[in-house]
């Protein structure tokens, strides 16, 4: 069983735009999601990992309301360095803590959690537009946190290791729906800290 000692869920109620979800425990329309969204079966992994869905334990729908909620994920994939802060049941907010010089990209977006997955949607960015579901799983620590998988259908992972920490820890502050209709900012020390440390082999992403 995972255990996450740090980690707790905010309770607040909330809908998505795209496809309406109940409350904890409610089905996901899993086949109107197929038909809006990407596949479930169009991960990409980076290159080197070989990480499978079965090579590490499964997070239940509590386990990733537990692990998310409140916290800060960061990881690298097909699009570059980017952070995820949930600041509430429902609620996210993406963006390329690199791009300091670019006025960052990012937006908000939309998350439930339900039948152990992870599905989202985002406001602006074109790739999350339409709902994207994942399975997680729990892999190998790296460094000294501990390390998650997103996988698709296939068992296939998106990207690289995620990893998680407690809280808002880069500071990020947000007005607005995205990069077009508002402005975000971030500690750019702390970014930089924790990106050089675990992800310091993406230099050019």
């Amino acid at each position: 069983m995972i255990i996450f000692k740090k980690f707790k869920p905010i309770l607040l109620g909330f809908s998505l735009i795209l496809i309406t979800f109940n409350n904890v425990g409610s089905e996901i329309n899993e086949t109107k999601a197929k038909k809006i969204g990407v596949p479930f079966k169009d991960c990409i992994p980076e290159k080197g990992v070989t990480f499978k869905a079965g090579d590490g334990q499964k997070l239940t729908t509590n386990d990733l309301e537990s692990l998310l909620i409140g916290n800060t994920l960061l990881s690298v994939d097909r699009y570059g360095t980017f952070a995820i802060y949930y600041p509430e049941k429902g609620v996210t907010v993406g963006w390329m803590p690199k791009l300091k010089s670019e006025g960052y990209e990012w937006t908000k977006g939309n998350v439930t959690f339900a039948n152990d997955k992870y599905c989202r949607t985002w406001k602006e960015w074109r790739s999350g537009k339409k709902i994207n579901c994942w399975e997680a799983s729990r892999g190998e620590d790296h460094f000294d946190k501990p390390g998650f998988y997103f996988t698709c259908k296939n068992g296939i992972p998106d990207g690289d290791v995620h990893i998680v920490f407690q809280g808002n820890v880069l500071d990020v502050k947000y007005k607005g729906n995205g990069a077009k209709s508002g402005k975000l900012t971030q500690n750019d020390t702390k970014a930089k800290e924790y990106i050089e440390k675990y992800f310091a082999k993406y230099v050019n992403k």
